[in-house]
């Protein structure tokens, strides 16, 4: 009876000890997401296709404000702007991670580092609805009800890659280039623009780019004023064949702050009219006309 009480009583023992050693164990933290280095988030029309949370890019350093193509095109239209005075006031490009409910029917693509967060909220059902704050201010803020020939409506899909906050002669600015994805008599259409807004986070200047160039800012005429060149191609944003004709137009911000286009004392507005050899490698920048306020080479 004694070595039976004796035996029961170091199997307790061990029994609370071993509980006490496992209670000292940590518990193992909780997973992250999986993570997806790759460029583009998973998207569908139909949000009850795609769940969850994905991680995208990650900042990256920025060496310079822009680096344009190394060939004829792209030193034509390096020599046609100064970006000697501007200077950035971010060392990184944004992050990347969307989250998507399909109960709710809403896409939300969170962009951010160290010192910047953009937010594109994308609202999917009866109608859609987008809006975009940057560091918690709404800066678009777009309904979209249905159009007779649209199967969905336009979503602005910004490229954190392209994000660049700097100063220019003192003021500052935002920029961050966004596609535009959506259908419009049974095609689909791929449209590029430029957002950029000033130091009060107000919009200064929406652009349309069908030729996808990079940042076409700086100062196009020694004014201190900070331009814009519109670079437009009608026929290439409609897909004619063929066509590689062009016309460069130069805007600046005025004194309310927003991008105007530009003239001469006698209105006529500044203008280059070129053609960029093959519609689709479009490398090289030949002038036919222009009106310009310095001379070209």
């Amino acid at each position: 009876m004694k070595w039976f009480l004796f035996l029961f009583c170091l199997v307790i023992c061990f029994n609370c000890r071993h509980r006490q050693k496992a209670e000292q164990v940590p518990l193992p933290e909780k997973s992250e997401p999986a993570y997806n280095d790759t460029a583009r988030m998973p998207w569908s029309m139909n949000l009850e296709d795609d769940t969850g949370y994905f991680k995208g890019l990650i900042p990256e350093p920025i060496v310079r404000f822009e680096e344009f193509e190394d060939n004829r095109l792209g030193q034509g239209l390096t020599g046609l702007l100064n970006q000697e005075n501007i200077q950035l006031l971010d060392s990184e490009t944004l992050s990347h991670s969307v989250f998507i409910d399909p109960v709710k029917k809403i896409q939300r693509d969170t962009m951010r580092n160290k010192s910047t967060t953009i937010i594109s909220s994308i609202y999917k059902g009866k109608g859609e609805w987008q809006k975009v704050t940057l560091n918690g201010r709404t800066v678009v803020d777009y309904s979209w009800n249905g159009t007779e020939g649209e199967e969905y409506g336009p979503m602005m899909d910004f490229d954190p890659s392209s994000f660049r906050h700097f100063s220019f002669h003192g003021k500052e600015y935002y920029l961050i280039l966004a596609n535009e994805a959506f259908t419009f008599g049974g095609s689909a259409r791929n449209i590029s623009y430029y957002y950029i807004w000033n130091e009060k986070l107000q919009l200064v200047g929406l652009f349309q780019s069908c030729r996808f160039e990079k940042k076409l800012l700086g100062d196009a005429n020694g004014d201190q004023i900070l331009d814009f060149l519109e670079f437009d191609n009608s026929d290439f944003c409609t897909t004619v064949p063929g066509s590689d004709k062009v016309t460069i137009r130069l805007w600046s911000v005025n004194p309310e702050g927003n991008f105007a286009i530009q003239k001469d004392p006698a209105g006529t507005p500044w203008f280059i009219e070129a053609k960029t050899g093959d519609n689709l490698s479009q490398d090289s920048l030949n002038i036919i006309r222009s009106h310009w306020p310095k001379s070209l080479k």
